[in-house]
């Protein structure tokens, strides 16, 4: 459990010594804000809505809201229009998806969104309503149009007036989707109704086929008034007849079976609101496809409604079915039957390769059949040991896209939780805090480690090697926000607790000393951090030998505080020391080891060029440029820096053009 939690950064400023780049964010190969795939066919009978939301996008307002209410389509409506090319002709500098249900914050969205868009870390000592803020001045750079999409928004309450753009914000669009209608003058709204009831007899026939409407005329018009004229439930109803038992079943009967599920003598206009006798529709539309399912995939799907509503990874849907059936476990049937029952029925959603998702209202309803089932404690309870699991390996390389597949769960598994005071969820508190933690969502992390760190306490005592390593955690939130007058003695806690309870040559203590140090070094203590560095090297040496991966991060932390003290030449060869073992003990293609690369060539350049880092940066970003090269991460600088080293031409260039801005400078002074 310590290895998990001994360090929210693995050697305390290992993470800026690692990443050379660390004022980016991890980045993905790809878009994780890109829009899902794309559904076939057109959604029917909303041309109109979709005129009307392209015209409302270009209006005054930078904000507009799609609401109606659950399964009448304002996802697909909101899909179909950002895939077409009018969007795509308006909105040239991108259009970015957030599936925001059962996340509850917006703000984070916008926070994680901006920071990937513009591989920028905003300040850490902001609370979240300015960090928002911030983001949307970062947008204001974006010259071209952009459209950010924030798909089914639970709450559109008065606090949200306080997050969305400025309205000087001109050339981006928020696209929202709600059940609720948003207060006057927030937005632009398009309320979304039912269909018509020619566009709801299209969408069946798109379905079951033209014979079988123009075989039943009447009986389809029916068919679809006592469904609501709802899309979801039409769609239901109608993968349900085209299944192939259900082929040769009438529509009128179809219709006697619905009115026997919704057991109301009488669905007339005058007797029932639309809406009620659109949800009744809708409920007996799950209640015949649930009826349909054979009990191994109706077990499937209460499975998958422990789950919160959001994508969801099918390799934990593997694990949890491992531990709750053994060796019975067969993963063929799962998936080649059961999840296909599921599919065929249009109950299940595929998001990506193994990754499946629920219409929030067919999770609902799972989850009501999961609440009666006879196993329902035993598949809550697997859930959330899966999920312990998951949480306690929980570590920096955890990118975005793996940020938004797990933190619905873990939070759903939390809330489950029934044992406040056990330490595994204590355990799950930690994992996900470490989660916010590496997405920079300080403000979510904060009160979780407060709470994991009050339950260790109580749990194991307050000089427990673990509470010294949750003190270490919360010290670094602290750092890393710019609290450092809160950071400094959660971290002399840590290391007084690991000296008394570990003997003072333990590599935690090895490690505490590299965060203190770590700490004062950002604040310019530089007196201060020195001594500890170099009882952290001492340390790691004699316990760990001197060639260990951690003996050269700390060669690598103090070679960073060489250089911030102009000591170019102490640097460098504490930088290359480094770099000779990770090379030998992790290999060339290593992260850590093409970060030590990039170091001791900067290092060199920097003393070719008589400059410091922050100007060798400006010139190897104009070279990025000039070349049309990638974003400046570690690759396109190494190959940067390797050009200017074997170039005498270039490397007598970038020499002169410094020094005649240098001058030009001195001129201007």
């Amino acid at each position: 459990m310590i290895d998990k939690q001994i360090n929210i950064t693995q050697d305390g400023q290992s993470n800026v010594i690692n990443n050379i780049f660390s004022s980016q964010p991890k980045q993905l190969k790809g878009n994780p804000f890109k829009l899902p795939q794309r559904r076939e066919g057109r959604p029917f009978g909303r041309e109109e809505e979709l005129e009307k939301l392209h015209e409302l996008l270009q209006s005054g307002k930078n904000v507009c809201v799609v609401s109606g209410m659950g399964g009448i389509g304002k996802t697909r409506l909101v899909r179909e229009y950002a895939n077409r090319p009018e969007c795509t002709s308006l909105f040239t500098g991108g259009v970015y998806y957030i599936d925001v249900r059962d996340r509850e914050n917006m703000a984070g969205e916008i926070i994680a969104l901006t920071k990937w868009r513009f591989k920028a870390d905003l300040p850490a000592n902001l609370s979240t309503l300015q960090m928002v803020k911030a983001c949307w001045q970062q947008w204001k750079y974006q010259t071209e149009n952009v459209l950010l999409i924030f798909d089914d928004i639970s709450s559109l309450n008065k606090d949200i007036e306080s997050y969305l753009p400025p309205k000087d914000l001109v050339s981006l669009r928020v696209l929202m989707t709600s059940r609720e209608t948003p207060h006057k003058g927030i937005a632009e709204k398009l309320e979304l109704p039912v269909l018509s009831e020619a566009a709801a007899v299209d969408l069946l026939a798109s379905i079951i086929g033209q014979e079988r409407i123009d075989a039943e005329p009447k009986e389809a018009k029916l068919l679809c008034y006592e469904l609501g004229y709802l899309p979801l439930a039409l769609e239901l109803v109608g993968y349900y007849l085209d299944d192939e038992d259900y082929q040769d079943l009438s529509l009128l009967a179809m219709g006697d079976k619905l009115r026997e599920k919704v057991k109301h003598p009488s669905l007339s206009p005058e007797q029932v609101p639309g809406g009620i006798q659109a949800k009744r529709g809708l409920q007996a539309a799950f209640d015949l496809s649930w009826e349909e399912l054979k009990p191994e995939a109706q077990y499937l799907a209460c499975v998958l409604a422990a789950f919160a509503p959001s994508p969801i990874r099918w390799d934990l849907v593997i694990k949890i079915y491992q531990q709750l059936q053994g060796e019975l476990f067969n993963h063929d049937n799962l998936k080649d039957r059961w999840l296909k029952s599921l599919r065929k029925l249009h109950l299940v959603i595929t998001v990506d390769k193994d990754i499946y998702n629920l219409h929030l209202l067919i999770h609902d309803y799972f989850y009501e059949q999961l609440k009666q089932h006879l196993n329902f404690s035993q598949i809550k309870q697997v859930f959330c040991d899966v999920f312990v699991v998951v949480a306690s390996n929980i570590d920096q390389s955890t990118n975005l896209k793996t940020f938004n597949l797990i933190e619905p769960h873990l939070k759903k598994m939390i809330a489950c939780c029934e044992n406040k005071e056990d330490i595994e969820f204590a355990v799950s508190l930690n994992g996900l805090a470490l989660l916010y933690h590496f997405q920079g969502e300080y403000n979510d992390a904060e009160p979780l480690f407060l709470q994991f760190l009050d339950i260790y306490k109580r749990q194991l005592g307050n000089d427990h090697p673990d509470v010294a390593t949750t003190l270490n955690n919360l010290a670094q939130l602290y750092e890393f926000q710019g609290r450092y007058n809160d950071a400094e003695p959660l971290f002399l806690q840590s290391l007084d607790i690991y000296k008394r309870q570990l003997g003072n040559d333990h590599p935690h203590v090895a490690t505490t000393l590299n965060n203190l140090s770590a700490l004062y070094e950002s604040q310019g203590q530089y007196n201060d951090a020195e001594p500890l560095y170099l009882q952290s090297l001492d340390i790691r040496k004699r316990q760990l030998g001197n060639d260990h991966p951690h003996v050269a991060t700390s060669l690598n932390n103090l070679a960073l505080l060489y250089e911030s003290q102009g000591k170019y030449l102490e640097a460098e060869n504490l930088a290359q020391q480094a770099l000779v073992i990770y090379q030998q003990k992790l290999g060339n293609e290593h992260p850590d080891t093409q970060n030590a690369a990039v170091r001791v060539k900067l290092l060199y350049i920097m003393k070719l060029l008589q400059c410091n880092k922050n100007t060798l940066f400006s010139v190897l970003e104009a070279l990025a440029q000039q070349a049309s090269l990638p974003d400046l991460n570690t690759e396109t600088a190494l190959t940067l820096l390797e050009q200017i080293e074997n170039n005498p031409d270039l490397l007598s260039f970038i020499r002169e053009y410094l020094q005649r801005q240098t001058e030009a400078s001195d001129d201007n002074t």
